[in-house]
């Protein structure tokens, strides 16, 4: 998939500002999409119906200017298409809604609709309809047919159904559903929704019935509202469209911490059972969410917050995992546009462009999948209203690669940190206390402090989900900044380099004479999977901090479940377990080594500068070939000799052709590609070290010698794939797999001729 891009926005048009005495009056919604923002030039939305639902057209715009046109513009080359000229007098209240659509005999009309002031608090709605080719060009010399009919009370904004029927705002929050307008344009049903419509978003046919549920509903409109600017709760809404009678029907529900009075901005969208709701303080605070409908109601799930730069701006979901938000610079006067991933919480791309003016307000719709319509209306009498076309893209969904080399580009969006942590639910905040007392517990009581609070949450978890004695208990939830919080109390502070050697010496070797440390804990975090090498300052990094409590048992542990550990740091462990190679009390060097090559694999240009410069005895490096060579031979020679295992081996071992001994241990071969790829790099790294040392050629010629064996073997055996091949074609064994798992294990083969890509 692309990688998300913004690129640097096109000036569609420049409006002047009405000087009249009255221009106050004629201000309208400046998009569908709220009725929060007026101005005297509104942007409308040109859609095409099919059978299959409502889309936007690609490549066109609506503008209407009061008093002036209404301008349909082709993106590619920002020329109109069509203008319908306003006189001055004509005072449009909703934006112009474009309904491309083929009328039966597959004559293809396109239809712009306008509701204008009239008398006696009604609109009057203008329905313009011109006939199109077979391209959706204008056709030459064919007539425009203008029709109007008149909707009681004063219109905010037009919405298209894919019957061919409208739904209608109007400016105190009603919502009326109006006939087809080529036909009659009468008034259908009506519903009631709060005044302020905060972010209001059409659903078509098919993403309506998969967000209700519901199979007779033929449209939805998403809407965020309040019943006024001095309201605090803010509202969620699905208004169905149903083909039957009752005709419209409501879901809602209020969303929390939501305080109207202060909010910047809403977006919503869909994702197959569910929309998204996102929300935009002044102070920053960017919060998302997941609206459902279940049970014939609407309910909003946990949502999440993270604290902005304050600035005036406005959202619009791109994606149902991709934000855009389109905001003002305080410091300077300049437009910024952000692609913001929602589940990564990173600034995947952006763009800055230069103002007119510092004070300004902004408005910004989906105009098409390919643009975004900005509205820069700069505060003043004498500056013109812009608006402008955003060519963005992005895919369908998040990926992490995206998001590599993302933190430059969000810290200066983030807000600064308070000095306090973010805010834990109550059974994690009580944990979190403890940790920040003034007299903090470490090592054992720690441990103690620790499963005291693990039996009481694992209690409280089993009274709330109603899990029955005997059964296991549900594992109690822990934020990642507490665990982090957790390993920073657990460990000890790692060895300064000049207490290295005697921690290999000393400390490592039976674990007595370590620091002390709270090993329950710290086994608790790890074997679940919570602990990550990043959680804790690289200048005080995990595994020297393991390293510093002398328990080699807690080490492997770290090896086994960290998947992110550095190469220097494996590296060093490994020239500690070298160093005490003989000693009784410390692990072996195969069962260090084997921790050492357990997946994900290393890089292998970091590996080989960490051995360079952790290994530089001659010693050490044919310990480590001997190590290999054994495991190489195990690995190969094991299948042949029809033994399922390696040999057991002994508890020490000589290295052939020298007077070096090391222990053994109960190690187990690791993978014989891991093997292969380290022998790989330590002979890379060290062959011309080894060279250089005559005393290590007769090892090397061992060394070689069984490789070449093996390699014969490989060999020999490979001219015998011809004669048994007819062995090999057989009949095939039965399969007695269920279908489910033949058609998954099918997926996972990759055919011939094939290119496949990790997506990371």
């Amino acid at each position: 998939m692309a990688a998300p891009l913004v690129q640097t926005p096109i000036q569609l048009s420049a409006h002047s500002r009405p000087r009249t005495k009255h221009a106050s009056a004629g201000l309208l919604c400046n998009s569908h999409s709220a009725n929060t923002c007026r101005s005297h030039v509104a942007v409308g939305d040109i859609v095409r119906l099919s059978s299959q639902g409502v889309r936007r057209r690609r490549g066109l715009v609506a503008t209407l200017e009061q008093g002036v046109a209404i301008v349909l513009m082709d993106l590619q080359t920002q020329t109109p298409v069509h203008t319908y000229t306003l006189s001055p007098s004509d005072r449009a209240c909703t934006p112009p809604l474009v309904v491309e659509r083929a009328l039966p005999g597959r004559q293809l009309v396109r239809t712009t609709y306008v509701g204008v002031c009239a008398a006696n608090d009604t609109t009057c709605v203008w329905a313009l309809s011109e006939a199109l080719d077979a391209r959706g060009k204008h056709v030459p010399g064919a007539a425009l047919s203008k029709t109007t009919f008149d909707v009681p009370g004063t219109l905010g904004a037009l919405y298209a159904l894919r019957t061919g029927e409208l739904l209608a705002a109007r400016s105190d929050g009603t919502l009326l559903l109006l006939e087809d307008p080529l036909a009659s344009g009468t008034v259908l049903d009506k519903c009631a929704t709060p005044a302020v419509h905060y972010d209001a978003q059409l659903l078509d046919e098919p993403a309506a019935r998969a967000l209700t549920g519901d199979s007779e509903v033929v449209g939805a409109l998403l809407l965020a509202a309040a019943k006024s600017r001095k309201h605090a709760s803010l509202e969620a809404m699905v208004v169905t469209v149903r083909a039957a009678a009752p005709r419209l029907g409501t879901y809602r529900c209020t969303v929390p911490d939501v305080d109207t009075t202060t909010l910047e901005s809403c977006a919503m969208t869909t994702h197959q059972t569910s929309a998204e709701l996102a929300t935009l303080a002044r102070d920053g605070t960017l919060t998302t969410g997941a609206l459902r409908v279940a049970e014939r109601s609407l309910t909003c799930d946990a949502r999440h917050a993270v604290h902005l730069t304050p600035a005036g701006g406005r959202l619009v979901f791109l994606s149902p995992s991709h934000l855009l938000l389109v905001a003002l610079r305080m410091d300077k006067p300049r437009a910024a546009a952000l692609v913001w991933d929602v589940e990564l919480d990173a600034v995947l791309t952006s763009v800055e462009w230069s103002l007119a003016s510092a004070g300004a307000h902004v408005a910004a719709s989906r105009a098409t999948e390919e643009h975004v319509l900005v509205q820069i209306e700069p505060i003043g009498d004498a500056a013109r209203c812009s608006v402008l076309a955003l060519p963005v893209s992005v895919p369908s969904t998040s990926l992490l690669r995206h998001a590599l080399g993302a933190a430059a580009r969000t810290e200066p969006w983030l807000a600064e940190a308070s000095g306090g942590a973010a805010a834990l639910p109550a059974p994690q905040q009580a944990l979190r206390d403890m940790l920040l007392a003034k007299d903090p517990p470490t090592g054992t009581a720690l441990d103690e402090r620790f499963r005291a609070w693990l039996r009481a949450e694992e209690e409280r978890l089993r009274e709330v989900e109603g899990v029955r004695a005997g059964r296991k208990a549900p594992k109690p939830a822990l934020d990642a900044a507490l665990v982090a919080e957790l390993l920073d109390a657990a460990l000890p502070p790692a060895l300064k380099a000049s207490s290295r050697n005697a921690a290999a010496a000393g400390a490592l070797h039976g674990g007595s004479s370590g620091a002390p440390c709270a090993r329950d804990t710290l086994r608790y975090l790890l074997e679940r999977g919570l602990v990550s090498a990043a959680m804790l300052d690289p200048h005080n990094a995990l595994m020297p901090r393991a390293q510093a409590t002398g328990d080699w048992a807690l080490v492997c542990l770290v090896m086994r479940h960290v998947m992110d550990v550095a190469e220097t740091h494996v590296v060093a462990v490994l020239r500690d377990a070298l160093a005490a190679r003989r000693d009784a009390k410390a692990p072996g060097v195969p069962r260090v080594l084997q921790h050492v090559l357990l997946p994900p694999s290393f890089s292998k240009p970091a590996l080989r500068m960490a051995l360079r410069t952790h290994i530089r005895e001659d010693d050490d490096v044919l310990v480590l070939l001997d190590v290999l060579r054994v495991w190489l031979g195990a690995q190969v020679s094991a299948p042949l000799e029809g033994r399922a295992e390696p040999m057991p081996a002994e508890d020490e071992r000589h290295v052939p052709h020298t007077d070096l001994v090391y222990r053994v241990g109960d190690a187990r071969p690791p993978a014989l590609g891991a093997v292969a790829s380290f022998a790989e790099d330590v002979l890379d790294t060290f062959f011309p070290q080894l060279l250089a040392a005559p005393r290590t050629h007769a090892f090397l010629g061992e060394f070689t010698r069984v490789l070449s064996q093996h390699v014969a073997t490989m060999q020999a055996l490979g001219r015998l794939r011809a004669p048994l091949g007819v062995f090999a074609s057989g009949p095939e064994p039965r399969d007695t797999r269920s279908k489910r798992l033949a058609l998954h294990e099918a997926s996972l083969l990759v055919p011939s001729y094939s290119v496949e890509t990790l997506d990371v």
